[in-house]
């Protein structure tokens, strides 16, 4: 039996090769899958990380609050003492007083805690930190200057800027100052009642000064000792012993010069009153004077006067 022989039939070749829209497909899916992956591993890290924060700081508001002084707090600034509360010290976040009232940062076991600074600003610092605002403004240079240095000094930026506001204001009007350290007005009232003929100066035969610092007084002449802004008032009430119409004047000088005039008409036998003032920053040394005339009919006369002047000192160097 013939054998036959069998020849494999050829096998038809299949194209193998990837097609490039199919690779472009598998690619963006890994890419879009570790993008994916990428983004929340972030997120569970961020996540994590926010907890940590806020867990540190409720730890740290807890230590913060167990090692704050409680209730009343006793402060001696400088050889000022001052009462007042832990929570009004601490109403300002990141402020000086949350380190001083810090158990860890004291030393010693004395009540008051003491502060190297200047009292009598501190008053200013302390109204700030119960009212959250200044009620009360420095009006000397001095003080508007430490009050900045101190509000820097306690980290209170909101205080700095308002002593530094007073500060410039201080700065453009300087007089605006109080006359001395109590902060009280000066004054001095200077009184006559006599016949003036006209043209004379009025001699003043009684005075009041508080105190004698700022004026000095001798006759009809009132000398400023201090240079200053000052605020000079006249008041006064005459008869007219003129027979016939007239006029008649009161004339305030400083240094020699007419500053201030009081016209008035007046008649045989009539009362009759007049005022002025006067606001001038004097230097030291001017001296103030009235004058008196009249001119009734071309006479020279002598009214009765009562006159006050009061000079009222505002503020001084």
């Amino acid at each position: 039996m013939e054998d036959k022989i069998r020849v494999p039939q050829q096998q038809t070749k299949t194209d193998t090769k990837p097609n490039s829209a199919s690779i472009l497909d598998d690619f963006g899916s890994s890419l879009q899958q570790l993008i994916q992956k990428t983004l929340e591993k972030k997120s569970n890290e961020l996540k994590e990380r926010e907890e940590c924060v806020s867990l540190r700081e409720q730890k740290v508001d807890t230590i913060m609050k167990n090692n704050h002084i409680k209730g009343r707090v006793e402060l001696r600034v400088g050889s000022l003492i001052f009462h007042t509360t832990a929570d009004i010290l601490l109403s300002r976040p990141d402020s000086y007083f949350h380190g001083l009232l810090n158990i860890k940062f004291r030393e010693g076991s004395e009540q008051a805690l003491f502060i190297a600074r200047d009292g009598e600003s501190f008053k200013f610092v302390l109204e700030y930190l119960t009212y959250g605002k200044l009620f009360s403004i420095p009006t000397d240079l001095g003080t508007a200057e430490k009050l900045c240095a101190d509000a820097d000094f306690y980290l209170l930026p909101e205080l700095y800027k308002l002593a530094g506001e007073a500060k410039e204001q201080l700065l453009k009007f300087p007089l605006q100052r109080n006359p001395d350290q109590h902060g009280a007005m000066i004054w001095m009232r200077v009184a006559s009642s006599a016949a003036c003929g006209n043209g004379g100066y009025i001699n003043w035969n009684s005075s009041v000064v508080v105190p004698p610092s700022h004026f000095s007084h001798s006759g009809n002449t009132t000398t400023i000792q201090r240079a200053g802004l000052y605020h000079i008032f006249l008041r006064y009430e005459f008869a007219c012993s003129t027979h016939g119409q007239g006029a008649a004047n009161v004339d305030l000088y400083i240094d020699g010069a007419v500053v201030a005039r009081s016209y008035h008409g007046k008649s045989d036998g009539y009362y009759d009153g007049r005022s002025l003032e006067h606001l001038d920053n004097l230097k030291k040394g001017a001296k103030i004077q009235v004058l008196y005339r009249s001119n009734s009919n071309g006479n020279n006369n002598a009214d009765v006067l009562a006159t006050t002047l009061t000079v009222l000192c505002f503020s001084s160097e």
